[in-house]
This record gives C-alpha cells, sequence and structure tokens, in this order.
C-alpha cells in the first residue's frame, strides 16, 4: 500500500512539473521572441541608438523595480494564479498593441509604453514562477529539476533572437506581436491544469513594506547572498549592451557594406 501511495506521489508531482516547464518555457519563448522582434524593428526603422536604448529601459527598469513587491505577493497569493493573471495582463497589452498596429496608428511611443506594462507583468510573474518550484518538486529533487528548467532557458533564448528576426521578416511586426498573445494563451491553459495550493505561512504576515525591508536586510546581510546578487548584476549590466545593441550594429555594418 505504501509503494502504491509513493507511486501515486511521484506521478503526481511529475505530471505537475512536466506541465509547469512545458508552460513557463512557452511563455518565455514567446515573450523572449516578441523582445527580439521589437528591436529588430526599432533598429530597421530608426537605426537610433538612442531609441533602443528607450526601448530597453522601457523593457528592463519597471521588472527590476516591481519584483521587489511581487516577491512578497508570491508569498501572500496563489502563485499560480499570480503567474496566469500576470501572463493574462501581457497578453493583454500585446493584443491591444497588434490592434493598434492594425488600424495604423504606428507609432514607437506606444511601443514604448506597452514595453513597459509587459516588463511590470513578467517582474510579477518571475518571482511567482521561482517560488512555485519548491512548492510542486520534492526538495531531493530540486536541483534536478531546475538544472532541466536552465537548459531549457539556454536553448530558447539562443534560438528567441533568429526566430524573432525570422518572424519580423515574414509576418511584419504586428504579426510578431500575436506569437507573444497566442504563446501567453497556450501557457495559461496549459497552467490551469496543474492543481497549485496557496503557499502555507508559519507565521502571521506582516506589511507589505515591513516584508520587503525585511527581505532586502536579510539579503544584504548574507555574504553568499550579497555575493552572488552583486556579480550578477555586474554580468547583467555588462552583457545587456552587446546583445540589445547587435542588431543595430548589424544594421550599420551592412549599410556601410552595401551603401544603403
Amino acid at each position: 500500500m505504501n509503494t502504491n501511495l509513493q507511486d501515486e506521489h511521484n506521478a503526481s508531482w511529475k505530471k505537475k512539473i512536466v506541465l509547469f516547464l512545458i508552460s513557463q518555457n512557452i511563455s518565455l519563448f514567446g515573450s523572449s521572441v516578441v523582445s527580439f522582434a521589437i528591436i529588430w524593428h526599432i533598429t530597421l526603422e530608426t537605426s537610433s541608438g538612442i531609441w533602443v536604448m528607450f526601448f530597453t529601459i522601457c523593457a528592463l527598469l519597471p521588472q527590476v523595480f516591481i519584483s521587489l513587491w511581487a516577491g512578497v505577493w508570491a508569498d501572500r497569493y496563489n502563485r499560480k494564479h499570480l503567474i496566469m493573471l500576470a501572463d493574462g495582463f501581457i497578453a493583454l497589452a500585446t493584443l491591444g498593441l497588434a490592434i493598434a498596429y492594425w488600424t495604423g496608428y504606428q507609432r514607437m511611443e506606444l511601443i514604448l509604453l506597452v514595453s513597459v506594462i509587459r516588463s511590470i507583468g513578467a517582474g510579477i510573474q518571475m518571482p511567482a514562477v521561482i517560488a512555485l518550484y519548491p512548492q510542486i518538486v520534492p526538495t531531493e529533487k530540486l536541483t534536478k529539476v531546475q538544472g532541466i528548467n536552465q537548459s531549457l532557458n539556454s536553448v530558447l533564448m539562443l534560438l528567441s533572437p533568429a526566430v524573432g528576426g525570422v518572424v519580423l521578416g515574414s509576418v511584419g511586426i504586428t504579426g510578431a506581436f500575436m506569437v507573444d498573445v497566442i504563446t501567453a494563451s497556450l501557457a495559461i491553459v496549459v497552467l490551469s491544469f496543474i492543481r497549485v495550493e496557496k503557499a502555507a505561512r508559519s507565521t502571521e504576515p506582516a506589511s507589505v513594506f515591513t516584508e520587503l525591508r525585511q527581505g532586502i536586510a536579510y539579503t544584504f546581510n548574507n555574504r553568499l547572498l550579497r555575493g552572488i546578487l552583486i556579480c550578477f548584476g555586474a554580468s547583467f549590466i555588462l552583457i545587456t549592451p552587446a546583445a540589445v545593441l547587435t542588431p543595430l550594429l548589424v544594421n550599420v555594418a551592412l549599410a556601410m557594406m552595401f551603401g544603403y
């Protein structure tokens, strides 16, 4: 009997994690493809590093700021619902942008505005995603699952720039927007098949700002976490300009070679 219960438990969490990995990697791939398609679009339309800089700020900074509060929300509310709401929020914003472009209202400022909204959604989604793994995966399997997830993420991030360029060249920027709408919708549908309860808390929750302050204090007082954050922040600052400016540099190089 105990063996049967153990087999059922193993099958249950494995099914959950497979569905969760599928949903989140679909969502990540769609968002990455659209982000790179937007970068290519801005580059081809403006050939301006200023516009690329504006897009990078709008796409990254809101996510950084909102994620501080989103980490607290992930401990207070149902993480599955937070992920689904954030994905839906991003999909609706992107759908609105696609409709605006279909109707002829095609402005760079609108792309920047929607990029801010998409960034806020991603900033809410990511902490909930990270916090959900320990909730549905046994502790002894967590490292293995995270390794698989990181491998999938790396492959998709390698494919995203190329796929973004192909999509932009094939169906245009409006069609590229719909890629994110479709993938986000698919991710929500897949995630809806996973049953996840709200995480139990051992103590009564304090105010959001109190928990936020406690989390920041704990992080920076922990030598290991502080070192990891500093290394991650430094590498992010060094890598991001090269990643974002590559399309612009390619465009400039082609213009110099072929004179267009």
